[in-house]
């Protein structure tokens, strides 16, 4: 609803914050991805596996994998 699609923006702006605090949007600045395009890829994969999630749980476990693939450069240290 309205309520959500107002907060969106800025949700997606807090992410962005976070991402570049830890390092993270460093490791992409090389590809040309910024920061806020990481929140929106994560967002848009939230979305989907929503969708395609048969339950809170399963949702769960593959949205920490998409996490994990989107955070890897930080544990892998580049």
């Amino acid at each position: 609803g309205k309520l959500i699609a107002d907060h969106h923006d800025p949700f997606l702006d807090a992410i962005a914050v976070v991402i570049r605090d830890c390092g993270l949007a460093a490791a992409y600045k090389p590809a040309g991805i910024t920061a806020r395009q990481i929140a929106e890829t994560l967002d848009a994969a939230a979305d989907g596996l929503k969708e395609h999630s048969p339950n809170r749980e399963e949702f769960v476990k593959r949205l920490t994998v998409a996490v994990r693939v989107i955070c890897a450069p930080l544990v892998l240290g580049r």
